[in-house]
């Protein structure tokens, strides 16, 4: 589950950093991802992270 999510991680920044170049994104935007993006890499879902369904993760309580 978690070299999943790590998978999709590195093709997000990959994607990320292709948008970036075709369309020359300013610095700071550029930056503020790269942050984002360590931040995430940093605190990895942990593995017992319980599965919600869509409707779970949106109802309204």
């Amino acid at each position: 589950m978690i070299s999943l999510a790590m998978l999709l991680l590195s093709l997000a920044h990959v994607e990320m950093k292709q948008h970036e170049i075709e369309t020359g994104l300013p610095e700071k935007r550029r930056s503020a991802r790269q942050r984002a993006l360590k931040r995430m890499n940093a605190n990895p879902f942990p593995v017992n992270v319980p599965h919600y369904t869509r409707d779970e993760l949106h109802e309204r309580g």
